[in-house]
């Protein structure tokens, strides 16, 4: 978190809206204060129940249940930070994931 912190700036909310894929929580824990919002992207699977849908929270929070490999329409396109630990080896083309998650990226935001 640190060298994000020092890419990013340390000022309060300076990436804006965070997300992450899965739910590790990286940018809740160590994150907190460079997001303003911090959202989670689950991988929608409609054989384990979790279809396509967004669900917000009281106090701002996203929860994606999504495919990265085939977005819909409605995905947000307001983050000024993607974080994805963990992740690209298991996606099965991952260059066409990371093209569709730097569409969800504001100018200059991160990935």
């Amino acid at each position: 978190s640190d060298m994000i912190v020092d890419i990013i700036g340390a000022k309060s909310g300076a990436a804006g809206r965070c997300i992450e894929w899965d739910t590790p929580f990286y940018v809740v824990k160590g994150l907190r204060g460079v997001c303003r919002w911090s959202d989670v992207l689950v991988y929608a699977d409609e054989k384990a129940g979790r279809r396509v849908a967004m669900n917000e929270y009281k106090f701002g929070t996203r929860v994606l249940t999504m495919d990265i490999l085939d977005p819909p329409s409605w995905a947000p396109r307001d983050y000024g930070l993607v974080l994805c630990f963990f992740v690209m080896e298991h996606v099965p083309e991952p260059l066409r994931a990371m093209r569709h998650i730097a569409d969800m990226l504001v100018t200059g935001g991160f990935l």
